[in-house]
């Protein structure tokens, strides 16, 4: 496990010492660095560490997605064992494959997928700048927020849901995986990760959306924290639940949780 603090310290001094080099090939030096700790960053941002947008830039996020989904992930039956997931996701195969193409990765921070060619190109040359081009400011930094969890809600979720449990006409999914995040704090504020797939047939799946749900307001009360999970599913009608985890009814289950701040 890498030392957030001090990866993070690292990458401020590359900020630093950018602004005094007039060398291209000592920036382009520096820049290479600077995002290869970022990258670095992200793939060490498990829950409840949660990203700030507004420190990291695109070719960093291109960077960790290149490296860590260039090729499809396989989820093994073995691995989420329940009877109603075998006969619904798995399909009596043993395995799943979840496609993750690169151009997949400007919608999963709530960038339009317009353009895609042209933004790349951007990103190589520094061209793009790091700020929103979604719908939503808050749904572009809770996207950033959570990219880096997306591996874990995977292959280690807490929920998995179906259609069956659909409540909301908003998100789409033919299976959503869901993963226990936070506290529903100031300094945890995620309560959960979802990640969404879309069934491609022949036990293939790509994911068409992630994000981390928060706190409902209108239904938490003091120290009782009920998430905004119930505006998404039926909480209730999970095809999979992980052992010893406790639905989400009143809250979360806070004894299944990493004891740590989050943010940084």
């Amino acid at each position: 496990m890498l030392n957030i603090k001090r990866i993070k310290s690292s990458v401020e001094k590359c900020n630093r010492e950018l602004l005094n080099i007039e060398n291209s090939i000592d920036i382009s030096n520096l820049l290479y660095k600077r995002d290869n700790l970022l990258c670095k960053l992200i793939e060490e941002s498990n829950p409840p560490y949660y990203l700030k947008h507004n420190f990291f830039n695109y070719k960093a996020i291109l960077i960790y997605f290149m490296r860590n989904f260039y090729s499809n992930i396989e989820i093994q039956s073995s691995d989420i064992n329940a009877i109603k997931v075998k006969e619904k996701l798995f399909k009596n195969q043993n395995k799943i494959t979840i496609q993750t193409p690169i151009n997949s990765l400007f919608h999963l921070i709530n960038i339009p997928n317009e353009h895609i060619k042209e933004y790349h190109e951007q990103i190589i040359y520094d061209l793009l700048k790091f700020k929103n081009y979604g719908n939503s400011n808050n749904h572009f930094e809770s996207k950033i927020a959570s990219i880096g969890w997306l591996k874990e809600t995977l292959c280690n979720p807490d929920l998995i849901y179906d259609t069956s449990a659909k409540k909301s006409k908003k998100i789409k999914f033919d299976f959503l995986f869901v993963r226990e995040t936070g506290l529903g704090t100031e300094s945890q504020k995620y309560m959960y990760h979802v990640v969404a797939l879309k069934d491609i047939k022949y036990n293939r799946f790509t994911i068409i959306s992630q994000f981390p749900l928060g706190k409902d307001r209108k239904r938490s009360k003091g120290q009782d924290k009920v998430s905004m999970l119930h505006t998404k599913v039926e909480c209730s009608k999970p095809i999979f639940r992980r052992e010893g985890i406790e639905l989400p009814k009143d809250g979360i289950n806070i004894d299944n949780l990493i004891y740590n701040l989050g943010g940084f």
